[in-house]
């Protein structure tokens, strides 16, 4: 009894610290997680027109996940397979805003899916086995995204998908009671990421096959376990497949995009990741590189002692499986990725795979432990110290210097704006400058909608609204665009270097594009451009006239230019410059003629 009380105290104390840092900071959601945040407020939505009868209520209910980033790798605009996410996220939002709605829903999620997991390898091997799998999952974590708080979907799928290996397992040692709660996590997973689903997927196939036999079947129908998950499967899918037969289609659009892979040598690369284990921090996209000659003979000879001491080192042969599996999805993971522009928040699955397999071998010696020797109460003490000590730097992580300064400016912005709004205006924000101006933009419509604001994000704006443009770089649509708000000192630093950077480019010029595959000129663009499309993949000196000198240092920054390279005193100011940009609000005139230019590559042909 001690230790589950114990235990409980120290998750909710694990999770209650957390909250209180987060809350307690001048932290905000910014970027996809923002947006993310204002998506799950209107999952499901209860409208009364005015101009209907009294009884015309519409209720319009989200049925898609989050943009995919498919439309930039040439395929088309799609999203994730289904709402999980948002539906979960919703009464988190709705009760406490986005910014502490988000942080508490992440942190019930991360914690859930630790206590799921811990309860499973309970059922199977005892206490001590129990806390061994809490410590693998925060050791987890901490490979990965570093922090139980973030709902950015590549981090809230994370702690879910090491639950699903271990409920994997629990289901292949013939725990029936497993199999629904494996549908409802994979549902979960996949719905929320499908590149993250692959994994789960596999070792789920896994465990099926490994109790594929006529008692099973039996006991699924008499024990009525069969229905529980096929109703838990339903009520899952019931909205994407709605979608795909009278909405828009997103399931067919999104498993017949065309897009490109790294195949074979994509997987190749991740087994030589996966050779140089443990890796201490989360790796960038360079670290996806061949296996060494050392890396690979280590390798074999592990792999070789392992088949003939299998009994001593892995007894459990279901679990064994089940690794395995976890292997093959994290290889199958890295050759269905795209070949090129990968950051490395899309590597999660790399730490996610060495604490599957690290935990693998944990359960192995708890179980030897627990059949040669009882749980001393010392033992218990110690995974429980493990536990805490793990889980500290994830209680409260620094945030990186680039998005720290993003909150920074949100927290300014969102202040000097306010006070030019009334509270029935409803307002209309979109971006300019890349990827740093939208994670600016969308922070702030996430302050101004707990506010009471009515905020949209890149669409046109009607009559009546405020339309406002977050950017990084000076603005002129049609010279109608007015400075409201700012944050920096754009006069000094912004703007000279994005001078020095557009004058060492014209005399190299044409700038080459890194990625011509991928659609994210657009994004750079000031209003001035509408005609300029990631169908160039080169720019030459007209082209490079249309484009503000900020967005130039933005394609740099977030290397998307392959040539010309900049000087390393160049390169180094502008890396400084990504973490320092400066922010401007421009106000535009509101209505049909004066149209808020559109954050999207969507006029765009896909490549």
């Amino acid at each position: 009894m001690w230790w589950t009380v114990a235990l409980a105290l120290i998750l909710v104390s694990i999770g209650a610290s957390t909250l209180g840092l987060k809350v307690s900071s001048t932290q905000t959601t910014i970027g996809d997680e923002a947006r993310f945040g204002q998506e799950a407020r209107g999952a499901i939505a209860v409208t009364s027109p005015a101009d209907s009868a009294p009884d015309g209520i519409s209720v319009t209910v989200r049925s898609y996940g989050v943009l995919t980033t498919s439309d930039l790798f040439g395929g088309p605009v799609s999203h994730q397979p289904g709402p999980a996410a948002h539906v979960a996220a919703l009464p988190f939002v709705r009760l406490l805003g986005n910014r502490v709605g988000l942080w508490t829903f992440a942190i019930a999620v991360n914690i859930g899916a630790l206590a799921i997991a811990g309860w499973v390898a309970f059922r199977q091997l005892g206490r001590l086995a129990g806390g061994l799998v809490m410590v693998g999952g925060l050791f987890v974590a901490r490979l990965t995204t570093g922090t139980l708080a973030s709902a950015l979907n590549v981090h809230i799928v994370v702690l879910p998908s090491f639950a699903a290996f271990i409920v994997a397992w629990g289901l292949a040692k013939r725990d029936l009671v497993m199999l629904p709660v494996l549908a409802a996590l994979v549902s979960f997973i996949v719905q929320t990421h499908i590149g993250y689903g692959v994994t789960p997927l596999l070792v789920s196939a896994g465990a099926i096959v490994l109790i594929a036999d006529a008692s099973t079947l039996r006991r699924l129908r008499t024990e009525r376990i069969l229905g529980w998950t096929l109703a838990v499967l339903g009520v899952a899918w019931l909205l994407p497949l709605l979608d795909q037969l009278v909405g828009t289609g997103n399931l067919r659009t999104l498993l017949l995009s065309d897009l490109p892979h790294s195949g074979l040598s994509g997987a190749w690369n991740g087994l030589g990741v996966l050779l140089r284990l443990p890796p201490l921090a989360q790796p960038s996209p360079d670290a996806l590189a061949p296996p060494s000659a050392l890396a690979l003979v280590v390798g074999i000879l592990l792999v070789a002692m392992l088949v003939r001491h299998r009994r001593q080192a892995m007894p459990d042969g279901r679990l064994l499986v089940i690794a395995l599996a976890a292997i093959a999805g994290a290889l199958l993971t890295s050759a269905l990725s795209p070949p090129v522009g990968i950051a490395s928040y899309h590597l999660h699955w790399i730490g996610l795979t060495v604490g599957c397999v690290a935990t693998a071998g944990g359960l192995s010696a708890a179980r030897s432990i627990s059949t040669r020797h009882r749980e001393s109460s010392a033992a218990l003490g110690i995974v429980l110290l493990s536990i805490t000590m793990v889980a500290v730097p994830l209680v409260d992580p620094a945030p990186d210097p680039g998005s720290r300064h993003v909150m920074e400016a949100v927290n300014a912005l969102d202040g000097q704006l306010a006070e030019q709004l009334d509270r029935g205006d409803t307002v209309s924000i979109t971006s300019r400058g890349g990827w740093t101006a939208e994670e600016a933009a969308n922070g702030l419509a996430v302050h101004l909608a707990d506010s009471g604001f009515a905020t949209r994000q890149n669409a046109t704006s009607g009559r009546g609204e405020r339309a406002f443009i977050v950017a990084t770089g000076s603005i002129d649509p049609g010279g109608r665009a007015t400075a409201v708000a700012s944050f920096g000192d754009r006069a000094t630093s912004s703007r000279h270097l994005a001078q020095r950077v557009l004058r060492y480019v014209e005399e190299h010029q044409p700038l080459r594009l890194a990625n011509p595959s991928v659609n994210t000129l657009v994004s750079y663009l000031d209003g001035r451009t509408a005609d300029i499309c990631s169908t160039n993949d080169e720019l030459d000196a007209e082209a490079l006239g249309q484009i503000s000198p900020e967005a130039i240092v933005g394609l740099y920054a977030h290397g998307e230019v392959a040539a010309p390279i900049l000087p390393d005193d160049l390169h180094a100011e502008v890396d400084q410059w990504r973490n320092e940009v400066d922010f401007t609000i421009y106000e535009v005139p509101a209505g049909v003629r004066y149209e808020v230019p559109a954050f999207s590559s969507d006029g765009c042909p896909p490549r």
